[in-house]
């Protein structure tokens, strides 16, 4: 059967040590069944039917097995006092092809009794499910409930139209807004054994992370192509802008549409409910604001536009309300002369919001304490 592109077993029962261990003739059997000359009658092989099937004979072999026999008892007292199988290490390793560290461990174990193997091998086995459960988490089926999915779906949309946010990328703090708003209410499925759960909470986290940059990729484009044709940055070399995924053509348009297109973009469980508000008009001609600044300064790249939002929004926080109220509306005023002139909604009570706004403002505000639990 050894032909010439026959695979070369691992083990062969062919190629074992001509040196004999100390004592016997043969080396123990270490399975019962592998030979087919019994060298004596109470031979484990021996007592196996030849007819026995496979199932039969794992029956029989288990029994054998649980049964040791006088001569099995005596192998493994010889084997157990003073037995040195260090001889047949080097033989070993070839075979698996150990490196030297492995080699040399195994001629240490292989000075050790049988008692003592079994209690090294234990551990080993022990440490190495240590190791796989590392790698591979226990709980990696584990499944996000649907509820917490469309959560998370309304609320990186809430919050990032919020006009209260005071932060879009820098210190993770739209993710950690979510996050306390998803704690503040359980029932929708991040409840607090989750919670206490790196691996759980780590996979919910890094979902709020990926929605929310994704939702600021498609506030950051709209606002791009609001501006018109003349102030569209040329195409990268990227896939992501090729023109055969047919994106909306770059218009001027006025500042209740290009809320109402940021809007549109969302879920559509609430995008319907969602109101577009004075305050919001004011924070989206001050984000359009800047996108023009940076499109006309040559030395700032495109892809830090949240970061240049974020130092200037820290630049108005440190003035008074009365001051950043007055530069906000100049901004806004700014905008309508430039895109278009339109009436602009009323300003709007929290009572008149979405439940959705109003939790996101009551978060980006800090004042998430004024609910109650799952209210």
């Amino acid at each position: 059967m050894a032909g010439a592109g026959a695979a070369t077993p691992l083990f062969g029962y062919d190629d074992l040590p001509s040196s004999p261990i100390q004592g016997e003739g043969e080396l123990p059997l270490i399975l019962p069944g592998l030979t087919s000359t019994p060298s004596s009658a109470d031979s484990p092989a021996a007592v196996i039917p030849r007819s026995a099937s496979v199932t039969s004979g794992t029956h029989t072999l288990a029994a054998e097995i649980s049964t040791p026999t006088h001569g099995r008892r005596r192998r493994a007292n010889d084997i157990g006092h003073g037995e040195d199988l260090s001889q047949h290490a080097d033989w070993a390793a070839c075979r698996v092809r150990l490196k030297t560290a492995g080699t040399q461990e195994l001629k240490k174990i292989a000075q050790l009794n049988p008692a003592q193997r079994e209690l090294l091998n234990t551990a080993l086995l022990l440490k190495l499910s240590e190791k796989i459960e590392a790698i591979i988490p226990s709980d990696a089926q584990w499944m996000m409930s649907e509820n917490l999915k469309e959560k998370i779906e309304q609320y990186t949309f809430a919050v990032l139209c919020s006009p209260k946010l005071e932060l879009y990328v820098e210190k993770q703090g739209p993710t950690k807004l979510l996050m306390s708003i998803l704690e503040r209410h359980p029932s929708w499925g991040y409840t607090k054994d989750i919670k206490n759960d790196k691996y759980r909470r780590d996979i919910i986290i890094a979902r709020v992370g990926t929605r929310f940059t994704d939702r600021r990729s498609d506030m950051k484009e709209l606002i791009l192509l609001s501006l018109g044709p003349e102030l569209q940055p040329p195409p990268s070399k990227s896939p992501s802008d090729s023109p055969t995924l047919n994106k909306p053509a770059a218009q001027q348009i006025n500042i209740v549409t290009l809320c109402e297109n940021i809007i549109a973009k969302g879920p559509r469980s609430i995008c319907e409910d969602v109101t577009v508000t004075l305050q919001m008009c004011a924070r989206i001609a001050f984000l359009r604001k800047i996108m023009v600044a940076l499109l006309k300064s040559p030395h700032l790249k495109f892809d830090r536009y949240w970061n240049l939002v974020d130092k200037q929004l820290e630049g108005l926080r440190g003035l008074d309300d009365s001051v950043i109220t007055r530069q906000l509306t100049s901004y806004l005023r700014a905008d309508l002369d430039l895109y278009g002139q339109v009436s602009l909604p009323s300003t709007v009570s929290g009572e008149d919001m979405h439940e959705t706004q109003q939790v996101a403002d009551l978060a980006a505000t800090g004042s998430l304490h004024s609910i109650s639990e799952d209210d």
